[in-house]
This record gives structure tokens, sequence and C-alpha cells, in this order.
């Protein structure tokens, strides 16, 4: 099946006043109702922030989980968070962390919410942008891995991929070489796992194949090109960002097939 998104048009209120768009790292509760039934987690991608990509500019009112789920009659049993990680590949300053470590972050967080950890039958759905759907990937299989995470990795119901390289980006060994040009720039491992046929892709892909059997798996691509300075191209191009596993719905036991945004 494919699925399109229609483009929204967003009013921008003369009282809304701007605010850090990047957002704050690690997990936020950004929505709690009187009865929670399913935590929504959104965890951005490379370059992003945890408020960042889910903004359509830094008016408050534009930054959609938040201020728009909340008010979908749909989502009214919905606890929503928003998981932020540093993946700035401009930074100058060195980052030695990995897409393990950004997953391991994600998963210990989800353990140390007070409030997941006292609802212990909601189910846990994650919607990841780009890299996101990676670090995602590497929660779901520590999940299974550490005991400690056992009763987390059960709950895990529903994975939204979007635009995730699920077999790298041809981008990524270009962005490896800038961040290696930059003056001063320290080293990005996160860069240079995203490129096609890394061990990191290779390894994740092998191991959660493993674990996902139970998760209903929901995979997006883009459709319209990125813009350069040299042209225009996809960040992430159809065969890498569908995930081509099947699953099984959790409740009902029938064939999951992956959606795609064409």
């Amino acid at each position: 099946m494919e699925r399109k998104f229609r483009s929204l048009t967003l009013r921008r209120d003369a009282s809304d006043s701007p605010v850090d768009v990047i957002g704050d790292l690690g997990l936020n509760l950004l929505y709690e109702p009187n009865e929670c039934l399913i935590d929504f987690i959104f965890v951005h991608g490379l370059r992003g922030g945890s408020r960042k990509t889910w903004s359509a500019s830094p008016s408050p009112a534009h930054y959609w989980p938040k201020e728009w789920l909340p008010a979908d009659s749909d989502f009214k049993h919905v606890r929503i968070h928003s998981f932020g990680y540093n993946s700035d590949w401009l930074e100058r300053r060195e980052n030695l962390l990995n897409i393990h470590d950004f997953g391991q972050s994600l998963i210990e967080e989800i353990q140390a919410s007070p409030s997941i950890r006292r609802d212990q039958n909601t189910r846990i759905v994650f919607i990841g942008h780009s890299m996101g759907g990676l670090v995602i990937k590497k929660a779901c299989i520590l999940s299974r891995e550490n005991p400690s995470f056992h009763d987390l990795g059960d709950r895990i119901h529903s994975i939204y991929f979007l635009a995730t390289p699920h077999r790298g980006s041809d981008l990524a060994q270009t962005l490896n070489n800038m961040v290696k040009a930059i003056p001063g720039s320290g080293s990005k491992p996160f860069v240079g796992s995203l490129e096609r046929g890394s061990e990191t892709i290779n390894t994740l892909n092998d191991q959660f194949r493993h674990v996902c059997k139970r998760i209903a798996i929901h995979s997006f691509i883009e459709s319209v090109p990125m813009k350069f300075v040299t042209g225009s191209a996809m960040v992430v191009d159809k065969h890498s960002a569908t995930l081509g596993m099947q699953t099984l719905y959790p409740d009902t036991g029938q064939a999951n097939s992956n959606l795609r945004l064409s």
C-alpha cells in the first residue's frame, strides 16, 4: 500500500512568541492524559532536535506533537513524549557517541520515566525520523538483549519509520568528508555509520529482524528531493527507506505490509 501526506497550511499567530526550537535532550513529556492507554515517543534524526524536527516554525503553536495531537479526540488517551540527543554533525567539538549509545540512552530514559513505569500496561509507539529510526531499532534490540528491559520490549506495539536509511544513504559519505574537512571539527562516528554497507547498518538489520516479529512496522519514504548548491536529490532513496520485512500485527497476528509515502 502507498500513503501520501497532504500539505498543511499553517496559520501564524502574531501573538506567538519564538522559543528555542532545538529542544531539550532526553525524554521530554509533552502531554499527560487523564487516562493513558498508549505512549507515543517521537525520535528525531541527524542534526534534528526534540522540538526542531517536529515544528513547522519557532512558534510554540507549531510544535504539533505537543499542541495539535492532544486537541485531536483520537489521541485523548495517548501520552506524548519527544526524545532528544546530540546529532549535530556540524558542531565543532568532538562527539564520540554512536547509534548504540543513542539507543541505549533512549531505552534507559523510557525505563526511568515515572509515568511509563507507573502505567505498566500501556503500549509504546515509536515515531522516528531519519537516523532516529535507527536509534529506535537499537533501543528495540537492547530491550530484548538486556533482561532489565524485557518488560518494556513486550510493550512496544508499533514503529513508524519516516525516511529512515535502513540501508544507508549515499549522502552520508559526503557528510562524513565534510565533517573531516571542517577546521577544528572533532570526530562524529554516527555520521560514518549512515554510509551504505557500514558495519553499523548491517549489524542493526541483522539483529532487528530477530526482535521485530510482533511489532507493527510502517515505513514512509520521501517524495520531494532536497535542494543543494549543486542540484537536488533524495537524502534517503525509496529502497533504503523501506525496511522490506514482513511482521505481524500485535493484536491480530495477521501479516503487516509496510506503508510507503510516495
